[in-house]
Parts: C-alpha cells; structure tokens; sequence
C-alpha cells in the first residue's frame, strides 16, 4: 500500500478499494436489516473502530476507548440524527459509521489489527460483570415485566428517565422544546435536561430491534432501558477498573493488577455506587464513565497526539451531552492537559484546531441550549437531601493516590520499564559511543 495520502489518491487500485469498502459499508447495513439482524453492526463498527484507531498494545485498551471514542461520537451526532429525515433508522446511521472508518482506513493507510488477549483483559471484564451482577441484583430477580416494573420504579429518577428514552424514540431524535409531538411521551421539564445517554440508548434499542421506528409497547420500551442501563453500569465498572490500571502503567504486574481489580470491584459492589443504579441515574453513571476516561488520560495520555486529542474531545463531547453537571470539571481537566502538551499542540496545529473547535461546538450545546429557554440555575441547589457517606470516596481517594504515588517513585529509577522513550534513547546513543571510543576500546 503506497505510505503516503497523495500517493493513494494518485493510485487508482486505491481509489477502486476505497469506493468497494464504500459501497459494501451501505450495502451491509441493507443486507442485515432485511434480515432483522441489525444488532450486528454495532459490533461491526466497535471492532473496526478499536482495530483502526488506536495503536494501544492492550486489548482492554482497545475495549475502552473505542467504546468512549463511539459514544461520545454518537452523542454529539445526535444534533444530525434530530434534523435528518431518517431519524434513528439503523441503515443510513450504520453506513455513516462504516463509510467514516472506510476512509478513515484511506487516509491514514492504517491496516487493522487487534493486540492479543490476555488474562488480565479477561479479569477485568469478569470483575466489571461480578461488580454489575451484585449492583443490579434487584433487576435479575425480577420474575415478568409487573416485578421489572417494580424494581425500576424504587428508583426515584427512574421514570423520568424512562420517559426521556421512551420519548426519544418516539420522536426519532432529540427531544428539545421546539418539538411539540414530544410533548404526550415527555414532561416539559425534561426538554433541557442533558439527553446523551437517552439517545444512545435509543438508537443501540433501534439496532437490538431491527426496527425503523419506535417500540411497539410500554412494555418493549422498559425491558430495553433496563437492559441499557444495567450495561452503562458495567461499563462505569469496566472503566473503573481500566483507569485504575492505566495511571501506574507497568509498575503494575499480574498479582498487583489482581489486588486492585478487587478493591475496585469491592468499591463498586459495596460501596454508595450501586445507588446509581438502583436509585435510577444512568445518565450521571454515563457522565462519570466520560470524567473517569478523561481523567486516566490526563494522567497518563496516549502515545499518539492526534488520538489522545480526539479522545479528549469525545469525552468532552459526551460530558456534554450525557451530565453537564460535570462539565466544568472535565474543561478543567482538557485545559490542564492543554498546558501540559503544549509542546505538541504546537507541532499538531491544524488537528488541535480541528478537534478543538468541534469539541468547542459540541460540548456545551445542550447547556447552552437549556440555559436559552429556561432558568435552570435551580436544579444547581441540593434541598431536603440527607448527607451521604463518604466511605466509598474515601477508598477511591486512597486507590488513586497510591497508584500515583507508585508511579512517582518508580519514576525516580533508570530502569528499562520506567524511563521515558526519550530518555531510554539517549541512554542508547551514550552506551554506543562508549562502546565505539577508542578510551573504552583499549580499557
């Protein structure tokens, strides 16, 4: 494959793979929707998309971030999906996706490829699934739809929720104070709530229905928001876990990855956490799963500056619109890192730029929104609420803290597995010329 992108566009086998990989990234999604398996193509496009996209060694790497990296993405797109006349039809948003990794591939003549799984990537999915199997206890032990309906409804958020996932359904996109057919499905106090979670949930519920349009019964509607939020839990534990693991890097070894796996899933598990989801809060559950991604990447960035920076970005795209409540925290946060790189942002002007002015655009578009059709400076103020114990934060506090302690001790070394790339090469250019000068020649 020719190495450079002029080089591929001069190249007309290329631009004949191109247009192939085009067409069959529509076809595909035709092919699978008339045989009512249109549940297929969110892997598809998650497995190109972890394949393509990022250079990280780990599969766990891999998980996590084309997860985040698509979420975000599919939030912010739902400013398209709202006014386009297809709604959330899984076809043509399919076939936006795949035709976006297809040149993608093109562009940068990346060839995809997965890293081998190890057992570590198998420990953490199994201890984001225990750690989600104890939470959502009250879910599995639902017998029919009268006790789900039960279980859902102790929650104290649940049903507005419901009501904002069922009605971005109906609709087919956002549901903002401009659309009046939203009104029957969604109380109005709603319209400016933050929707990232909701519409996500919304079209994974199209794709998992192969349907064209909203679900056929309450009943429907309700098994699948349950379904979303239970995962949107698990992947608030996964990320846990991932981020946790990510900060020390290599200081932690097979038995020390294994210790704090537990203490995550025991905090998870057994701490306040669980009331995320049994209290009915998965939008907050999405939002934090966005800040504990940006955070571990903050503190230890990605290799390459153009991913790190678009991940960056999609977490700040998905704060956003998933828990704007944490927006200002994250800003600080991408600012931090900002300062950080400077460094690189100079070298990387025109992809900062780019990326920049989307996550600009993007990230506060559903505050902005609300805040120009009504006060909600109200729903700041906490009232009537009973203090809430800190054990869990505390722990958390603690993990983190050592893990960062760790990692500055172990910074202090010279070995191979703590020295930075670039001092691990001027290391190499000393120990060649040592070895090639005459001193050390006749010593």
């Amino acid at each position: 494959m020719p190495s450079s992108l002029a080089a591929r566009v001069r190249s007309r086998s290329e631009l004949l793979r191109l247009a192939l990989f085009v067409g069959a990234a529509w076809v595909l999604p035709v092919l699978t929707h008339l045989a009512g398996v249109d549940w297929l193509l969110p892997i598809v496009v998650f497995a190109g998309t972890a394949a393509l996209c990022f250079d990280a060694r780990e599969l766990l790497d891999r998980i996590v971030l084309a997860i985040v990296l698509l979420a975000g993405l599919t939030a912010g797109a739902m400013t398209v999906f709202s006014l386009w006349p297809w709604g959330l039809h899984p076809v043509p948003i399919a076939g936006c996706a795949l035709t976006a990794l297809a040149v993608f591939w093109f562009v940068t003549g990346r060839r995809p490829s997965l890293p081998r799984p190890r057992w570590t990537d198998a420990l953490a999915l199994l201890g984001a699934l225990g750690a989600t199997a104890l939470a959502a206890l009250p879910y599995f032990r639902a017998d029919g739809d009268v006790q789900l309906l039960s279980a859902m409804m102790q929650g104290e958020d649940s049903s507005r929720h419901f009501a904002l996932f069922d009605g971005i359904g109906q609709v087919q996109g956002l549901v903002l104070a401009d659309k009046p057919e939203a009104a029957p499905f969604v109380p109005r106090m709603l319209f400016t709530y933050p929707q990232g979670w909701h519409s996500t949930a919304a079209i994974l519920d199209q794709f998992l229905r192969s349907a064209d349009g909203p679900a056929s019964s309450g009943l429907v509607a309700l098994r699948s928001y349950v379904l979303f939020a239970v995962l949107t839990y698990g992947l608030l534990a996964l990320a846990l876990i991932w981020a946790a693991w990510r900060v020390p890097g290599r200081l932690l070894d097979g038995p020390r990855r294994l210790v704090v796996a537990a203490a995550v899933v025991a905090l998870v598990a057994g701490s306040e956490f669980p009331r995320i989801i049994r209290n009915g809060y998965p939008a907050e559950c999405l939002g934090l799963v966005f800040l504990t991604v940006l955070v571990a990447l903050a503190a230890r960035p990605l290799a390459r500056y153009r991913q790190q920076a678009l991940m960056v970005a999609a977490t700040l795209i998905g704060v956003g619109f998933g828990y704007f409540f944490l927006l200002p925290l994250a800003g600080l946060i991408a600012l931090v890192w900002l300062v950080r790189s400077r460094r690189q942002v100079r070298r990387h002007k025109v992809a900062t730029a780019v990326i920049g002015l989307g996550a600009v655009v993007l990230a506060p578009f559903q505050l902005v929104y609300g805040l120009s059709y009504e006060n909600m400076t109200d729903r700041l103020v906490i009232g009537g609420a009973p203090p809430q114990p800190l054990d869990g934060y505390v722990w958390l506090v603690a993990l983190v803290g050592a893990g960062c302690s760790a990692r500055r001790r172990g910074a202090r070394g010279c070995g191979a597995a703590t020295c930075s790339a670039s001092r691990r090469r001027r290391c190499s250019r000393w120990a060649s010329r040592r070895r090639t000068s005459p001193r050390a020649a006749t010593s």
